[in-house]
């Protein structure tokens, strides 16, 4: 399931970070750079071994850490996740936290880390909650 929701995920951050570079009239060139850079494996990865989301990751039983490929995958899947929980908006407010968008973007809706690494928890939480339900 998480691939699926990663690969979703992974589709409209790019869907609305090309949507904000062409309202920008930005070079094709300013694109590449921000795909390369915000929405690549390494960075997702990067950023959620920074907010401590390798944590939150449930692993097979065979598995001992969170590689980076499992962790880029996710991140997609939360980014998925939020944005069919939440919209468009849940989604940038998300992307704006994790600096996949300007910093500066006035829809910043954490201006404190703590605030969303607590309601990344929670998802974590909640995840391993469904977890557990299913599998009992």
């Amino acid at each position: 399931m998480n691939d699926r929701l990663a690969v979703y995920g992974d589709i409209v951050a790019t869907a609305m970070l090309c949507r904000d570079w062409y309202h920008e009239s930005s070079s094709k060139a300013t694109w590449t750079s921000i795909r390369n850079q915000f929405l690549s494996n390494t960075y997702l990865a990067e950023t959620g071994f920074s907010l401590g989301l390798d944590h939150c990751v449930i692993k097979d039983a065979g598995t001992s850490s969170v590689s980076d490929k499992m962790m880029a995958i996710a991140v997609g899947a939360i980014l998925g996740a939020v944005h069919l929980d939440g919209g468009d908006n849940a989604l940038r407010h998300v992307l704006a936290q994790l600096r996949i968008v300007s910093p500066t973007d006035p829809l910043v809706m954490f201006h404190d880390p703590s605030l969303f690494l607590a309601c990344t928890r929670q998802i974590c939480n909640n995840l391993h909650g469904l977890e557990h339900a299913t599998s009992t």
